[in-house]
């Protein structure tokens, strides 16, 4: 597992607002944008899935911290160890820098899986 960077823009105390239909669209592409980028990237890359996770909790305000991370890869064909890690070091990245731009596209990511698109 790799989590999205080790700055705070992955870790988010609650979620964002709910997001207009427009702002959602938005950020919608901007995600797509960087998807499309990774896989460009990444030739072997098939698909990956994000999820998140409780880091902490605080009973006294009801506030809670959560963490994005890469929770599962696919590539053909397979990638080594090494290569692995590299490859979700740089999925995080991208997707790590996307929060620190755009700090609501964090609740479209959860439970995500992203697929290569085969035309």
């Amino acid at each position: 597992m790799q989590e999205l960077g080790y700055s705070q823009s992955a870790r988010r105390a609650v979620r964002v607002s709910p997001m207009g239909k427009r702002d959602h669209a938005e950020l919608e592409a901007a995600l797509n944008e960087r998807i499309d980028a990774i896989f460009e990237r990444v030739p072997a890359l098939c698909g990956f899935s994000i999820a998140e996770r409780l880091v902490c909790e605080n009973t006294e305000n009801d506030a809670r911290e959560w963490e994005l991370y890469v929770c599962a890869v696919a590539a053909y064909p397979q990638f080594g160890d090494g290569q692995a890690q590299d490859f979700i070091g740089e999925i995080s990245g991208a997707l790590a820098d996307l929060l620190s731009q755009r700090p609501q596209a964090a609740d479209l990511l959860p439970g995500r899986t992203f697929a290569r698109k085969w035309h």
